[in-house]
């Protein structure tokens, strides 16, 4: 993990909308670059927010070229739509990396995602190797999303429950228990947690939690396990998918 809890000035010098709410931004900041790790995530922040938001805001780690880090930001409130209003040489403040990321596969990796759980996994492939990348989203919606990750990741496979988007279904469709593969997963927990009821062998999952302090300090995103309870931000946010005590 390294100095994982260091704070860093970092410059954007790409913002780009890609889908629905959906934005791409690129930071350089070359002390994270060089340290951080597939399935790691970051905190970030404007520094002319002061203390309004106060909390810095988590995300995956969707890619590092260069010196720059890559996130994938959908706008859900107050805090991304300010970040997502920012524009190329706004500063930032950077801090991590953060967390336990994901172990090498000791097979042919498969990466399954809902919508953009495909951050981690996208920094994963660019690590481990081209493998299935499956896709889940709603429906029509996330067109542009999905044009904008085919370009990045040629092989991806589209699933979206309405069919309006690559075939009807989940982006479970087409797994087997019985493949010899090793399964990199992030998305919401029914899929996560129907995943486990497959009874996958060879999974590992990147949970997705709101989380304050990104220590675990707060004990804010505390999760079950098998071993008892977990934090997220600490322990994870990267966890065997059969550890996991699924409700539902």
């Amino acid at each position: 993990m390294g100095r994982g809890v260091d704070d860093y000035s970092a410059v954007l010098t790409s913002v780009e909308l890609i889908g629905e709410d959906v934005v791409y931004l690129r930071a350089r900041c070359p002390e994270l670059a060089c340290e951080v790790e597939p399935g790691q995530f970051i905190l970030l922040r404007d520094p002319a927010w002061g203390l309004d938001p106060l909390l810095m805001r988590p995300f995956a780690v969707a890619g590092v070229i260069g010196d720059d880090i890559e996130i994938l930001l959908q706008v859900v409130g107050r805090g991304t739509e300010m970040l997502a209003q920012r524009k190329p040489g706004d500063p930032l403040v950077v801090r991590g990396p953060m967390g336990r990321g994901f172990s090498k596969p000791s097979s042919s990796p498969v990466y399954v995602a809902g919508t953009l759980g495909s951050a981690p996994l996208l920094f994963a492939r660019d690590r481990f190797g081209a493998g299935r990348f499956v896709l889940g989203v709603p429906n029509g919606r996330w067109e542009s999303f999905v044009l904008w990750l085919k370009r990045r990741c040629p092989e991806l496979e589209v699933f979206s429950d309405d069919g309006s988007l690559g075939s009807k279904g989940n982006s479970l469709k087409g797994l087997s228990p019985d493949e010899d593969v090793s399964v990199m997963a992030c998305g919401p927990g029914p899929m996560m947690a129907a995943m486990a009821n497959m009874g996958l062998k060879d999974c590992q999952v990147s949970m997705e939690s709101r989380m304050a302090c990104g220590i675990g300090a707060c004990s804010g995103c505390v999760i079950e396990t098998s071993s008892g309870k977990k934090r997220v931000c600490a322990d994870g946010p990267v966890f065997d998918l059969q550890e996991v005590v699924w409700n539902g």
